[in-house]
């Protein structure tokens, strides 16, 4: 705030420059810190931060941040995963572990770091329809049902995922429609 203050040519009190400096200081001076009133947790800078080429917290092959007493956190392109998710490397990852992941970012990262094509396999997925970058597929989830999940590519990040879609839908079109929560399917552009 006060640095940008400054490069916007914004004159601040001296009170208040005087009490940014001191906040600007600190930010430099330890890791997360939280002011209170009467009160002020600090806590030790990392000794080591790993990122991606997107400066990202990531690490791919064990934590992406290290602390001098020995505290470590595992990261993938942002998200906080289990240990095992980043210690191992892609080939010694079960596919079939996605399904004791709950969160759909760390989800996201599993599928990600092993493989949507490895995941498909081992989930015995069957292909039911294809749309442009949409497929949709059943998936056998290990409780005897083969449910509908549209496989997708997200542009923005360039990954694949999938999405569970209701048990009615039968066509990629209906798929989408369900997944925008729409009851007539998106006209097909040519």
């Amino acid at each position: 705030y006060g640095r940008c203050a400054r490069r916007l040519g914004i004159e601040l009190p001296d009170a208040t420059e005087e009490v940014l400096q001191s906040q600007i200081q600190a930010g430099l001076s330890c890791g997360f810190w939280w002011p209170y009133e009467r009160l002020c947790l600090l806590s030790e800078r990392p000794v080591e931060v790993l990122t991606n080429d997107e400066a990202v917290v990531h690490s791919e092959r064990g934590p992406a941040i290290r602390y001098s007493d020995g505290h470590r956190v595992w990261v993938l392109n942002g998200v906080l995963v289990p240990s095992w998710l980043a210690d191992l490397p892609e080939e010694r990852i079960d596919p079939l572990r996605l399904l004791e992941i709950r969160n759909s970012s760390v989800r996201r990262e599993f599928v990600r770091k092993v493989g949507i094509d490895r995941v498909c396999y081992k989930l015995k997925a069957r292909c039911v329809g294809r749309q442009g970058d949409y497929e949709l597929i059943l998936l056998n989830l290990r409780d005897r049902r083969r449910r509908p999940y549209l496989k997708m590519r997200n542009p923005s990040l360039g990954t694949w995922h999938v999405e569970g879609v209701s048990s009615a839908c039968t066509t990629v079109a209906e798929a989408l429609a369900w997944r925008n929560g729409i009851s007539i399917p998106p006209a097909e552009l040519t």
